[in-house]
């Protein structure tokens, strides 16, 4: 059962980490959630767990990942999702799957029938709905609002107006969807500049557009991270690496390559992180949740399970 903000404030709840206040027990504790299990939210999750590691004292963030299909990492793997959910869970991070967000409210989401406060912070990494550019043109759009389009990236019914990048829904010849990312943009623009040039070269134009998977990469934390290249795969240390070379490779600028690149090295060098003395004072309390403390308790127990695995 939880109990508003102004019986807490009723209290002296600045200077402890926990309060007895008319006999409830109220903990400081942030609480994030993460909405979207894709690359983005993943690396999100390992992003905000090594800021609460290095500047938060223990068990005072709870970071929450959903995902509403039935595993994180989607377009990778099974094998890899896998390997990403446990490095998650190893980190603190409460990763739940088939759990459709269903309202986002202030200091609030709901989840699969249930109300969650947050105390922290509401990230939404699960896409967002494409420019209007489909409806503009009277074009069939797909749920997301991308214009369902023809083999040569024309907009149906009009062959000389061509839609690409996350405004467009291209199938290629084998089915297969081009993702809303900057490589299927890119190619998309190349593949465009080819027709408009072979029609006013008077030459046939390229076949239907066909997108080029060149591989996914994520980054889970600190030193860890997924690489999928084909039928390459890499994972932890090694696949941190190679996708700190690819960062540093697509960056523009040698002075901006410079900087990541010594970031990354002093990163590599495994630094101490900083704690915070003990009892740090945050300003946003929380009445204790019983379903939390469960949830937490049984996913440690998964973990050091695996680990003993």
């Amino acid at each position: 059962m939880h109990y508003g903000i102004d019986a807490a404030t009723e209290c002296d709840v600045r200077s402890r980490s926990n309060v007895d206040c008319a006999g409830f027990t109220f903990q400081f504790t942030l609480t994030f959630a993460i909405i979207g299990g894709g690359p983005t939210g993943v690396e999100l999750a390992g992003a905000l767990s090594e800021l609460a590691r290095r500047t938060l004292p223990p068990d005072q963030a709870r970071i929450l990942l959903l995902e509403a299909g039935p595993r994180i990492l989607p377009s990778f793997p099974n094998r890899l999702s896998e390997i990403a959910r446990r490095a998650l869970t190893r980190r603190g991070i409460e990763v739940v799957t088939g759990t459709k967000v269903e309202d986002v409210r202030e200091g609030a989401i709901v989840a699969g029938g249930r109300r969650i406060d947050i105390g922290g912070a509401i990230l939404w990494a699960a896409g967002v709905r494409s420019s209007p550019a489909g409806r503009w043109l009277d074009a069939p759009c797909d749920h997301s609002g991308r214009a369902r389009v023809e083999p040569n990236l024309a907009a149906p019914g009009r062959p000389n107006v061509f839609i690409v990048g996350d405004a467009a829904a291209a199938v290629g010849p084998d089915g297969s969807e081009a993702p809303g990312l900057a490589p299927a943009a890119k190619q998309m623009g190349r593949y465009v500049a080819r027709v408009i040039r072979a029609r006013l070269e008077g030459r046939p134009e390229p076949g239907p557009f066909r997108y080029r998977d060149q591989g996914s990469l994520a980054t889970i934390g600190r030193n860890a991270a997924l690489v999928k290249i084909g039928s390459l795969s890499f994972t932890g240390f090694p696949g941190w690496v190679f996708w700190s070379v690819a960062h540093i490779y697509f960056l523009i600028g040698a002075r901006s390559r410079f900087f990541v690149a010594l970031k990354l090295g002093v990163e590599l060098r495994g630094l101490p992180a900083r704690r915070p003395p003990d009892h740090a004072a945050l300003s946003v309390p929380v009445v204790v949740d019983p379903w939390y403390e469960t949830r937490r308790g049984a996913l440690r127990h998964d973990s050091k399970r695996e680990a003993l695995a």
